[in-house]
């Protein structure tokens, strides 16, 4: 098992959500339904594991697992 630290890689998980979904801001605060989850696994190679956020009524991601390494380096290059 391969595992990033999730603040490596912030910024373009941050990009990426904007695009999946870009009115976001009218639903801040409900809970993360887990169609992202499931985008990112295929689109980026990767598996995350999203809790929310108490401090801040956001969300967290707690971890980061390589699941395609290929994938993941062209998901890595176009959000970078």
């Amino acid at each position: 098992m391969n595992t990033i630290d999730p603040k490596s890689i912030k910024s373009q998980l941050n990009k990426c959500y904007n695009q999946y979904d870009p009115v976001w801001v009218y639903r801040a605060g409900e809970k993360l339904n887990n169609g992202f989850k499931y985008h990112i696994e295929q689109t980026a190679g990767i598996r995350i594991d999203i809790q929310p956020n108490t401090t801040t009524g956001g969300h967290k991601v707690e971890s980061i697992e390589i699941i395609n390494e290929p994938l993941f380096t062209l998901w890595m290059l176009k959000w970078s």
